[in-house]
């Protein structure tokens, strides 16, 4: 997409020659009537205005739809209640994981009795739960691992360049934080 301003910068310049070209009495303006050249110029000056403005009107557009677009890409990547990816979005980083760069571990994380939380509690706790948890997993990894919903009270931990023995310290740090966690139920 062409940036709107050098659109507009290019558009002015070419009037500017135009100007010179006419009121040098050269170039397409140049008629034996100079009354008649000018208001031939000023049309085109309008024309070329217009279509400036067009093409910045149309930039701006498509600007907004890729905003756009890039907003629902990331929608249909995350889980809506908890805010994690979700587990296409897991499945798709698991993929695209290089296997070269280093070795990964992969946690799994369900939570214990939530079943029971939503049958005593009722299904908004349920979800306070949840979003404590995904909350709480996002804190303590590091930039490059991946956290994703799975399903249910299901997550999953994708270590990023992380040995086994590394893993299980992360994971061990990770379930003494989500036990040490407290959802007021409200």
């Amino acid at each position: 997409v062409a940036s709107a301003g050098v659109v507009m910068t290019t558009n002015l310049l070419f009037v500017c020659g135009l100007l010179f070209a006419a009121s040098t009495d050269l170039g397409p303006f140049a008629l034996a009537e100079r009354s008649q050249g000018l208001v031939l110029l000023s049309a085109f000056l309008l024309v070329a205005v217009y279509i400036s403005l067009q093409v910045f009107l149309f930039t701006r557009e498509l600007r907004a739809l890729g905003s756009a677009r890039d907003e629902w890409r990331a929608r249909a990547k995350t889980d809506p209640l908890t805010g994690v990816f979700n587990r296409a979005a897991f499945f798709e980083a698991l993929q695209a994981s290089d296997p070269v760069g280093g070795p990964r571990c992969l946690a799994l994380v369900d939570i214990d009795h939530f079943k029971r939380v939503n049958d005593t509690h009722g299904h908004a706790v349920g979800d306070q739960a949840l979003r404590a948890v995904a909350d709480a997993l996002s804190a303590g990894v590091r930039g490059g691992d991946v956290v994703a919903r799975l399903g249910g009270e299901e997550f999953c931990i994708l270590f990023d360049i992380c040995d086994l023995a590394a893993g299980e310290r992360a994971a061990e740090k990770l379930r003494r934080a989500i036990a040490a966690l407290e959802t007021p139920i409200e």
